[in-house]
């Protein structure tokens, strides 16, 4: 699930944890553009002892640009 840190994702992360549910979680990092949320999102996943993958936005991103470069050539 996408856990920014707010007070809905971390809601709802906490309830799929009180289910029984075998949470994975990831959230963006936004490296030194804006407001980074993973701080957050790193201490509730360490509250909920859930693993939280982080997920670079500018190296997906720059996926993204040569998949559209690609196709582009084809």
């Amino acid at each position: 699930m996408f856990l920014s840190g707010g007070l809905d994702s971390s809601v709802v992360a906490a309830l799929l944890v009180q289910a029984g549910v075998k949470v994975r979680a990831y959230t963006l990092d936004f490296g030194d553009v804006g407001i980074p949320e993973h701080p957050y999102s790193e201490q509730v996943a360490q509250f909920l002892k859930i693993p939280l993958i982080k997920v670079a936005v500018f190296i997906l991103f720059k996926v993204l640009v040569n998949i559209a470069d690609t196709v582009q050539r084809i």
